[in-house]
């Protein structure tokens, strides 16, 4: 069955500053990383090239928000990125009743390492947020 993306939900909590989590207002997600280099171990007596596969890169996941300055001001999002310690991120899908494992898209720990805002004439003030997971998904 698919999943809809329509009230999807993002909160992150983190490790250190105290927020006890920050939920914010998704309008689109993407995901980069997850890709092997190929690593060259072709030698003088091959007749061709060989490669193995490298080490995978981390996850990492961009969100753009709509900037919510109640909940997630400038300055929370700029404390959220001097932290050293993995906060919980936790992406849900809206429940479609049949499948409530499919449900929680992401649930890992992770890290905000970037911050981007925008805005443009009749349009909302948006935030792109991006975590990095500690971990290949």
């Amino acid at each position: 069955m698919a999943q809809t993306f329509n009230g999807a939900t993002l909160t992150f909590t983190a490790a250190d500053s105290g927020f006890a989590g920050v939920t914010f207002k998704v309008r689109n997600v993407s995901e980069s990383g997850n890709s092997r280099p190929d690593i060259d171990v072709t030698s003088s007596t091959d007749t061709e090239r060989r490669v193995v596969p490298g080490l995978a890169e981390v996850s990492k996941l961009s969100f753009e928000c709509v900037y919510d300055v109640d909940n997630m001001s400038r300055a929370n999002l700029e404390t959220l990125l001097k932290e050293t310690e993995a906060g919980t991120l936790l992406f849900k899908l809206v429940d479609d009743g049949a499948t409530p494992a499919a449900d929680t898209m992401v649930s890992e720990n992770a890290w905000l390492t970037g911050v981007t805002y925008s805005g443009e004439l009749d349009g909302v003030m948006t935030a792109t947020v991006e975590f990095t997971l500690d971990r290949v998904l």
